[in-house]
């Protein structure tokens, strides 16, 4: 059984996937399970809770960040301390892996033009989690969308009568 870090001082938001390259990079390819949250709040440095597949590779981030030379990624030096994973929020999360994601606009009542298009996509979404947080790389940068509740309620879904949702 695995153990659960939370990881402190990252100057912006990660991706997930950065975030597990970046701790494999130091514990070892296939000692990340999942990276169950990234996030930020207001006025502080992000944060990344990393499931780890044994408690060894766990230990071992956690005496980087502890020692003298410090863990750092990028220019920020890390903190990183047990957590449990339900203890994380109170929310119930949710992640879909692989999705689609695309910017349109309606032109006509029967016809939508595609402004932009992604394959590769993340989506974390949750009950009372109150946004929609889009990952994903674009020219070999990597990008965080974050939809909120306010806006989530004026997307319309529309579609033209050709385009049929299962295909």
């Amino acid at each position: 059984m695995g153990k659960t870090v939370k990881l402190f001082g990252f100057a912006s938001v990660q991706s997930p996937a950065a975030v597990k390259k970046f701790v494999e990079g130091h514990t070892g390819e296939g000692t990340v399970c999942d990276v169950l949250e990234v996030g930020k709040f207001e006025g502080a440095r992000a944060h990344a809770i990393v499931e780890f597949a044994t408690i060894e590779a766990a230990e071992h981030i956690k005496s980087l960040a502890a020692a003298a030379d410090r863990l750092w990624f990028r220019k920020s030096y890390l903190k990183a301390w047990d957590t449990e994973p339900n203890s994380r929020t109170s929310h119930s999360k949710h992640k879909i892996d692989n999705v689609k994601s695309s910017v349109e606009c309606q032109i006509s009542k029967e016809k939508i033009f595609v402004l932009w298009s992604q394959e590769n996509v993340s989506l974390k979404f949750g009950t009372d989690l109150r946004k929609f947080n889009f990952f994903l790389t674009y020219n070999s940068v990597e990008y965080k969308l974050e939809v909120s509740y306010d806006s989530i309620w004026k997307i319309k879904l529309r579609r033209p009568r050709e385009h049929h949702i299962c295909q």
